[in-house]
Order: structure tokens, then C-alpha cells, then sequence
């Protein structure tokens, strides 16, 4: 199968929707954001944190590492078989 943009969002929201945890202190100082995440997702379905849009508080940060931590993908094809691995851009909201 080959990588399907759209079903991995699937994917991915519904594993958000179940481990997201907002972190305390930004709770209490009324803090929301938008996180544009950068993730490499490589054909045996295994994903890396590559990092955030610049500007990022750090404990949204490390709330999108935790979460992506447990995170794996379905094994695809890539049509560029000189490439193991793809990059997506996923956002991930805060908000209170």
C-alpha cells in the first residue's frame, strides 16, 4: 500500500484524541497554541519527531513528543524507492 495522506491524519487524530494530556502549567497560565509538528514517516511505519515551528513553548513540545512517542503507522510503499521515509507537517491544537 502506498502512503495515504489522508488515512495517516485519520490515524494520527484518533491517537491524539486518546493519549493528549494538556500540560498543567500551560493550563494555568491560560496558554493555547496551533503547533505545526514536523514528522518522518518511514515505510515500516515507524515515525520521528523531527521537531516544531519555531516559537513553540517547550512543554507543547515535549506534550507532541509524548504523545508521538507511542504512535506507530502501518508499513507502506513509497513510489520513490530511493526515499525509506516521507515528511508531514501535522498540526496539533491546544486549546482550552
Amino acid at each position: 500500500n502506498e502512503f495515504n495522506g489522508k488515512v495517516f491524519n485519520s490515524a494520527i487524530n484518533e491517537h491524539v484524541k486518546h493519549t493528549f494530556q494538556y500540560p498543567q502549567a500551560l493550563v494555568e497560565a491560560n496558554l493555547e497554541a496551533k503547533v505545526y509538528t514536523y514528522i518522518k514517516v518511514y515505510t515500516d511505519g515507524s515515525i520521528e519527531y523531527v521537531g516544531c515551528k519555531s516559537g513553540t513553548h517547550p512543554l507543547f513540545e515535549e506534550e507532541i513528543k509524548r504523545i508521538l512517542s507511542t504512535f506507530k503507522y502501518k508499513p507502506f510503499t513509497h513510489n520513490n524507492s530511493e526515499h525509506s521515509a516521507i515528511m508531514v507537517t501535522y498540526p496539533v491544537v491546544f486549546k482550552l
